[in-house]
């Protein structure tokens, strides 16, 4: 997993982000389901430690595929003292086959778009998004830290 905070100034930056996992084996092995691939929710590594996160999934999808990557752009821009707006973009690869990881056939596109308020008790956070991979709208609310 890599990310990179790049700050345009004091109420705005972009956080360009990748995230790879690639299953290793031969053809003859089978992998289990608590090993697998799986993308979707807001934190990485939450609930599975192979969990991927992607914009517009708030649920975990299972990926049966070998070859997992995610790539995207995190827009943030600081409204008020203690308001936020995201904007999140991401595109993602999945196959058995390393040669089609950019084959049209292969790839799925999330966005989401997040209103923050940051409060005593935490954030505050209103997110709403749409992916391909589930071909669902998405809408949650969160109130308070993530631990």
């Amino acid at each position: 997993f890599w990310q990179k905070a790049i700050s345009f100034s004091k109420r705005f930056a972009v956080r360009p982000h990748i995230s790879l996992r690639y299953i290793l084996r031969n053809s003859d092995i089978s992998i289990p389901f608590a090993m697998q691939n799986i993308v979707g929710g807001f934190h990485r590594s939450m609930q599975v430690e192979q969990q991927m996160t992607m914009a517009g999934l708030s649920h975990m999808e299972l990926v049966f595929d070998d070859y997992l990557t995610v790539a995207g752009l995190t827009l943030q821009e600081r409204i008020l003292k203690n308001h936020y707006a995201c904007l999140r973009f991401d595109v993602s690869s999945t196959t058995s086959n390393f040669e089609n990881i950019v084959n049209k056939e292969c790839l799925n596109w999330g966005i989401q778009g997040s209103y923050s308020i940051r409060t005593g008790i935490g954030p505050i956070t209103l997110t709403a998004g749409y992916n391909t991979m589930s071909s669902s709208f998405d809408m949650t609310f969160n109130a308070g830290y993530c631990f």
